[in-house]
């Protein structure tokens, strides 16, 4: 009996800690996120520094950090789910496959089928080129071929903007890269962080950032929109971060980093 006693008082005293730590959601948030606590699945695919898969499939950067630590500030655990491309992933999010893409551009048409939280990451995008091309702005690319990652915001706004522009959609910006080196396009555009990743990765000597575009990122996670719940839980919880760790976390899209 005195067992049965201690059992139920440490039960009790675990539940006042985990309402304790989330005493900055509300009743209904703490009850939502309880229920759904194991079963919250993130869209990711690699995008460096912000998601970067190992050749052993393990997954870090930036995001994979950043959500390490709202998992410890809700008492939950995440399920990552990987895709071999950001056209998959936002496909997955269309479909209502995943809870959560792990961080997004907000444009109109994704407004259709998620709810964003307050930009976490600003980054700007760069006009890529061969060093034997004098190309210096998407203006003077009138009729050359630009590759851009499909399903990106960059493809939805440049293809807007500069419909003069031949666009050839590639899976990836590496994808997108290498045929800059190859010369199977004219450029690309590619946020800085990733074009430094990947030029000093695969040592692209012969490619350099041209100039820049009126384009760039502000990036927010995305949930799909039939968890309206979920986006408030974590747009408060993102505010119970300090901002110097969350600046900590930010030197890992740092161009200088390896």
């Amino acid at each position: 009996m005195q067992i049965v006693k201690i059992f139920i008082l440490l039960v009790l005293f675990i539940n006042f800690l985990i309402a304790k730590n989330l005493n900055f959601l509300s009743p209904k948030e703490t009850t939502w996120i309880n229920n759904f606590k194991n079963d919250i699945k993130i869209g990711v695919t690699q995008i460096p520094n912000q998601v970067i898969k190992s050749k052993n499939g393990k997954l870090k950067g930036f995001s994979i950090d950043l959500f390490n630590i709202i998992e410890k500030k809700l008492d939950i655990k995440f399920k990552y789910v990987y895709f071999n491309s950001w056209k998959a992933l936002i496909d997955a999010a269309k479909n209502n496959k995943i809870d959560i893409v792990f961080l997004a551009q907000k444009t109109t048409s994704r407004l259709k089928f998620l709810y964003f939280t307050d930009t976490i990451l600003s980054l700007k995008n760069k006009l890529i080129v061969n060093i034997e091309n004098k190309y210096n702005s998407l203006k003077e690319l009138k009729g050359h071929k630009i590759a851009i990652t499909s399903g990106s915001a960059l493809e939805e706004y440049l293809k807007f903007h500069y419909p003069e522009i031949l666009f050839v959609s590639t899976k990836s910006e590496l994808e997108s890269i290498k045929f800059v080196k190859q010369k199977i396009v004219d450029a690309t555009v590619i946020e800085l962080v990733r074009a430094s990743y990947y030029i000093k990765k695969l040592n692209l000597n012969d490619l350099i950032i041209a100039s820049d575009i009126t384009y760039d990122y502000y990036l927010s996670i995305a949930c799909n929109k039939t968890l309206p719940e979920l986006n408030i839980i974590l747009s408060k919880t993102l505010k119970q971060i300090k901002k110097n760790k969350l600046e900590a976390l930010k030197l890992k899209c740092s161009p200088f980093q390896p």
